[in-house]
């Protein structure tokens, strides 16, 4: 008998978290699942569900006191209405929602955190969290998120599951065409960012690592594939310090395989991470990763030679980083040794088999 999800999320997207939803959505419909959404902001993220054909349905807040009240009873009605047996929630909001129907109703609950950003940074919030972890199974993607709600909100370590992020194998023939479509040279060096446009993400010290690069080499090129709020803020900052040219802002693009399969040199500069999958793509295809230590980074890259580690902010760290991979020109060879690491350890299947043991539980 099938058995029907209810997912959910505060957020729009896209971005990480949302597309971990989506991910495990589309998974789920060949493993006996059907697949609800349930969204509280038009956006990316509400509208592809409704493009799969995932019964989908909104309460868009006005942002008054009544607003969580409103939410519980859509919540329940879809609840009662679609014989749901799991809520799946991401983020804060929506699983301290899904945690008080699984308290009143008993209804099963799982909320997954992809980050740490604010959960924990007053007393309300800590309670809250301390809610959460009783009522709801309480997943997050790594295990630097587990060690802060233990220090910071003091919940259990038994109450909390590290289930990390992954990612959709790209197949081995993808070539990229990327530099064809910038109009570069198969020799050019070409360096990029994945992710969206925002300031946790860090991409103005990548910017800024790049007006000094540009100064030393004349065949190096940048690029940031995503788009967010922060874009006009990035694009001053281009056009300043004169990097047209050499510096693209590709937007939101759904050929991530095609991009990264032409990249020399991947950047993460984020400022705070769980388990990115932007990063866990980049290894998929064993490019020279250059990545803050921030979330589960360290733990993804460290053990590999292609992998270099620099502190948040730090525009020097990630240029002379970069300025070495240039040098050596070991951004030739790719490493085979991360694609088989990310192959055997973080395919999306697997993600997907871990939630579905927390579905069953």
């Amino acid at each position: 008998m099938k058995k029907n999800v209810l997912h959910t999320i505060e957020t729009r997207g896209p971005g990480g978290a949302e597309y971990v939803m989506l991910g495990l959505a589309d998974l789920l419909n060949s493993h006996n699942y059907t697949n609800y959404g349930f969204f509280i902001k038009d956006g990316w993220i509400k509208n592809t569900f409704i493009e799969r054909g995932y019964h989908t349905e909104s309460h868009i807040s006005s942002n008054n006191v009544f607003t969580i009240f409103f939410i519980l009873i859509k919540l329940l009605r879809i609840i009662k209405r679609s014989d749901i047996s799991v809520i799946h929630s991401h983020e804060f909001f929506m699983s301290f929602s899904a945690s008080i129907v699984s308290c009143l109703f008993g209804v099963r609950s799982v909320c997954t955190f992809h980050g740490m950003s604010y959960h924990c940074d007053n007393w309300k919030r800590r309670l809250i969290m301390r809610f959460i972890s009783r009522y709801s199974s309480l997943t997050v993607v790594s295990s630097e998120i587990k060690d802060k709600l233990i220090t910071q909100a003091s919940i259990s370590p038994e109450r909390i599951r590290i289930i990390e992020n992954g990612i959709y194998i790209y197949d081995d023939v993808v070539q990229g065409g990327l530099k064809r479509e910038l109009g570069l040279d198969s020799n050019d060096v070409l360096i990029g960012s994945v992710g969206r446009l925002n300031k946790i993400k860090g991409h103005r010290y990548f910017i800024d690592a790049a007006v000094l690069l540009v100064k030393k080499y004349s065949n190096v090129y940048f690029y940031v594939a995503g788009e967010g709020p922060a874009r006009p803020e990035l694009e001053c900052l281009i056009t300043e310090e004169t990097l047209v040219g050499r510096f693209s802002l590709l937007g939101a693009r759904e050929d991530i395989g095609n991009i990264l399969a032409s990249t020399d040199i991947f950047v993460l500069p984020s400022l705070s991470e769980g388990t990115s999958l932007a990063l866990l793509e980049a290894m998929s295809f064993g490019v020279q990763i250059v990545a803050t230590k921030v979330g589960n980074n360290a733990n993804l890259v460290e053990k590999f030679p292609s992998g270099h580690l620099v502190d948040p902010e730090d525009s020097g760290q990630i240029c002379s980083n970069i300025a070495s991979i240039v040098d050596t020109k070991c951004y030739v060879k790719k490493d085979q040794d991360m694609i088989a690491h990310v192959r055997k350890f973080y395919s999306i299947e697997r993600m997907l088999n871990e939630y579905i043991s927390q579905y069953s539980i």
